[in-house]
């Protein structure tokens, strides 16, 4: 049996409680660089991507021999590592060949999860450089995670969709988040800061579904600043930090809400 990796309980238990409020299935990669997760919901709609550095991974960590790319059941996965504390050690054993599982090591006693099949996984870009050529983000802008999730909190019970939206000239922070729906009244605002937009750019606005935008930040764990970048009716990338780790997420724009003034 190999030890391939050993990260610290908090840092693949923070990790994959996010990939898990995308899909219960993701993949994995373990290279010299660290350990690469990647998730993506069954419409297609949603992936995230986290980032896991070698530095996290142990003094032990062998920069030799890897596995082929793994499927983790990711909310599986999650439920175990929350049995344990924050400091509990977490290793990663290769046992015969093809025959992968993730031993889990505590205190308490040890757990084990057999690796799923990747069959019936949807395999995903192992970053967003592809979806980002193809869809290039326009502007972006920053807001506090817990800021924006009281933000949602306030206006969920009538909300269907949020529209991310840059108003050319409108001013210090033009880049607003504006709910769907007026109602007959002026809209919520959440204000994005440290605005960063092209000298040339237009108007322009992607609007997402709100049950996407909230699954996708719902984790408690994103309790820094969020980025959001977006483009005119382009997908939503949200960027943030977590325990040292790059999470990266991307949700697909709605195409179906009508006329939007």
């Amino acid at each position: 049996m190999t030890l391939i990796a050993q990260p610290q309980n908090r840092v693949l238990r923070d990790a994959m409680h996010i990939a898990a409020q995308i899909s219960d299935r993701a993949r994995m990669n373990i290279d010299v660089a660290g350990i690469h997760i990647r998730a993506r919901d069954v419409y297609n709609t949603t992936m995230v991507w986290i980032e896991i550095p070698a530095t996290a991974l142990g003094a032990q960590y062998p920069p030799k021999h890897f596995p082929d790319e793994i499927g983790i059941p990711s909310d599986k996965l999650y439920r175990m590592l929350n049995a344990y504390g924050a400091a509990a050690t977490i290793e990663f054993h290769i046992q015969g060949i093809g025959d992968k599982w993730t031993k889990v090591s505590g205190t308490e006693g040890t757990l084990w999860t057999h690796h799923v099949e990747l069959d019936h996984i949807f395999p995903i870009p192992t970053s967003s450089v592809p979806l980002r050529t193809h869809h290039p983000p326009v502007v972006s802008g920053v807001v506090s995670a817990d800021h924006f999730r009281g933000w949602l909190r306030r206006i969920e019970d009538n909300e269907t969709a949020i529209s991310f939206r840059y108003e050319k000239g409108s001013g210090k922070f033009p880049i607003r988040t504006v709910s769907e729906h007026y109602c007959g009244l002026l809209p919520e605002i959440c204000v994005l800061s440290c605005p960063e937009v092209p000298e040339d750019a237009d108007s322009l606005q992607s609007i997402i579904s709100f049950d996407l935008l909230h699954d996708a930040i719902t984790s408690p764990y994103i309790d820094g600043d969020i980025k959001f970048a977006f483009g005119d009716d382009t997908p939503l990338y949200i960027s943030t930090t977590v325990n040292g780790c790059d999470v990266e997420i991307v949700i697909a724009p709605r195409i179906d809400v009508g006329e939007y003034p």
